[in-house]
């Protein structure tokens, strides 16, 4: 009988996964196999008679379109783009005449982590073979379409060595773009890569890749702040936005690279970018696996866990700010059994969720995975101080496990934290401005001196965690 091997890959209609954007081949001994048979997402061949090995080699390299220069703003003309986003080489055996078998790499301690197989040919003496293209690597295009993103990659390099940022191309639906920060030297000894989700307030919407992209709305927490700069968008206090000198610019940077890579934690960092404020798929009961096949990704194209062997999904954590709650508290509610850490950072809808919060913290610590809530609080004092305490004091749970900052007003007098005061520094008769304090519970941290060695809640956080 004739062995046929066919391979199929999902969401083979999506622009970056279509048309001649896929190049499937087989070979044995050094030669191509021609295909026999070609639809949308899969590819069939027939091995020549007494073929006892072959390779397929699979790459997907999207065109994606121009874009003419944006005057008004200094944006440069794009041009038209290909670029490869994923690459797969997988050797095999065939075993008994009809049955194939992925042959090992040294480098993953076993087949690809993107190949799947059916092993025995079916009664049409067919054998498949899976490709995982759920999500793929677009940074090569993010580069091209955000703004700003050499500025972003030089201060990154420069303040937080080591660090890495990767956008990944979600095709199974929304939302398109995810974005994974990182630190590889930190994911090298153990097959459990942690990740934490962050939820973020709503962005700009977007429909495709391939279009203009702010990059602030990403660095802005990314980045950490710059003591003593004067410029509004780097400086680590409020100075008036220089885009409108009557406003006090409030989005200070918060830290998030710098804390990840402080903290020494062996964790992959998340971000689900929003169409708006549609999360899609990242706060529904798939984000265990979603989170799963981005950090599979991640360690196929040898990003993270180089040369380790059955990587996997370690500690899952979810984390959110401001409007990013409605989302933080809908992912949590979808994935109880799964979720390990939480971190609210003055989240809307905190008081709503409280009973389904401390319902997630009982269960989880039933089955005995030592959860961790940490909250911030600018706009929402009551609510997280009465969380903390309905854990604590009523439920008996660990202090240590439960944060709440701060529990009541008190926490944002003057002498109380020297980095708020030293936030406030321009403004001083701003303290009583929730605005400014619902900035600071992300960008700030716990009562420390400020300046450049300052430690961030994220970092706090993060210190205290079991990733």
């Amino acid at each position: 009988m004739t062995l046929r091997v066919e391979v199929r890959w999902p969401n083979a209609h999506h622009a970056l996964l279509a048309g001649k954007a896929a190049q499937i081949e087989i070979s044995t001994q050094g030669q191509g196999v021609v295909a026999s048979k070609q639809y949308t997402g899969r590819v069939e061949f027939e091995l020549p008679d007494g073929t006892t090995t072959f390779e397929l080699f699979a790459r997907f390299a999207p065109t994606l379109r121009a874009l003419p220069a944006v005057p008004s703003t200094g944006q440069p003309a794009v041009p038209e783009i290909t670029a490869e986003v994923l690459r797969i080489v997988q050797p095999f055996e065939v075993t008994e005449g009809t049955a194939i078998r992925a042959v090992a790499l040294p480098q993953y301690g076993g087949p690809h982590p993107l190949v799947d197989v059916v092993a025995a040919a079916n009664v049409h003496g067919v054998a498949s073979v899976r490709l995982a293209t759920e999500f793929v690597n677009v940074s090569s295009f993010w580069m091209r379409y955000t703004s700003l993103y050499e500025p972003y990659a030089q201060r990154r390099d420069a303040e937080t060595p080591g660090m890495q940022l990767e956008a990944l191309g979600y095709t199974s639906g929304d939302p398109k773009l995810w974005f994974a920060s990182f630190c590889p030297a930190k994911l090298e000894q153990s097959a459990n890569v942690s990740c934490l989700a962050f939820f973020r307030p709503a962005t700009e919407g977007y429909t495709r890749i391939d279009q203009r992209h702010y990059n602030y709305r990403l660095t802005r927490y990314l980045l950490a702040p710059i003591a003593g700069a004067t410029d509004s968008t780097e400086a680590d206090v409020f100075l008036h936005d220089k885009r409108n000198p009557k406003n006090v610019q409030m989005s200070l940077r918060a830290g998030f690279e710098r804390a990840l890579l402080r903290s020494g934690r062996p964790l992959v960092m998340l971000h689900p970018w929003p169409n708006g404020s549609d999360f899609g798929h990242a706060v529904g009961m798939r984000l265990p696996a979603l989170a799963t096949a981005a950090t599979r990704l991640l360690w196929a194209q040898g990003k993270i866990a180089q040369n380790l062997a059955n990587v996997r999904l370690g500690r899952l954590g979810i984390s959110g700010y401001s409007g990013g709650g409605m989302a933080l508290w809908r992912a949590l509610r979808a994935n109880t059994n799964r979720i390990d850490e939480v971190y609210a950072f003055d989240t809307v809808n905190t008081a709503a969720n409280g009973g389904e919060a401390i319902q997630w913290f009982r269960a989880r610590q039933a089955a005995g995975t030592s959860p961790r809530l940490r909250m911030t609080g600018g706009s929402n004092l009551n609510a997280i101080a009465g969380l903390a305490k309905a854990l604590t004091e009523k439920l008996q749970v660990e202090v240590a496990d439960v944060t709440a900052w701060p529990m009541d007003r008190s926490g944002y007098d003057e002498g109380s934290n020297p980095l708020w005061d030293h936030a406030l520094q321009v403004f001083p008769s701003m303290r009583e401005n929730i605005w400014l304090r619902h900035q600071f519970a992300v960008f700030g941290g716990l009562p420390a001196p400020p300046g450049p060695d300052a430690k961030t809640f994220l970092q706090a956080f993060l210190e205290s965690s079991l990733f």
